[in-house]
């Protein structure tokens, strides 16, 4: 199991550095993610883990899916949150989700607080609709989230869910 951790703690912090370095995360992180979790989980686990498996990375994929189809972030981060479903697998897939979306949270309100802060001091709100297009490194989240949830399970706690 430590190995399956430390495989896609490797996995997050790389495409999150890649996030942050060129605004992309590679194939050739992502795809190997994947077979990778489900190979070591059905060898380590049997079919309850080859199933488990599969469930996190259908969870972690279509989660991000959905707001990749609407524009919210790019085909890299819907792949390497699938990667990262497939290596921890069903349940700790949501409790890593769960995590990713709050360090998003963080960094978004660290990246836009200074404007949103200068509109709440003049009131002139017309300048956060600008902000909508904003890049916002979402790897670097799903990096974070994928680590504390990885340090919470390892710390003794169990899954959220």
């Amino acid at each position: 199991m430590l190995g399956l951790f430390i495989l896609t703690a490797v996995l997050a912090v790389s495409s999150g550095y890649s996030d942050l370095k060129v605004r992309r995360i590679p194939n050739f992180l992502t795809l190997p993610g994947i077979l990778l979790g489900f190979i070591l989980n059905f060898l380590l686990f049997g079919v309850i883990g080859f199933r488990n498996s599969i469930i996190g990375f259908v969870i972690g994929f279509g989660f991000f899916l959905i707001f990749y189809l609407f524009g919210g972030m790019g085909a890299g981060d819907v792949k390497v949150m699938g990667a990262i479903g497939s290596l921890l697998g069903y349940p700790m897939v949501i409790q890593s989700l769960l995590f990713v979306a709050l360090s998003g949270i963080a960094i978004i309100l660290v990246l836009l607080f200074p404007a949103i802060f200068y509109s709440l001091k003049t009131m002139n709100f017309s300048n956060l609709w600008s902000l909508r297009k904003t890049y916002i490194p979402y790897g670097l989240a799903i990096s974070i989230g994928t680590i504390l949830s990885i340090a919470f399970k390892l710390g003794g706690a169990h899954e959220l869910f």
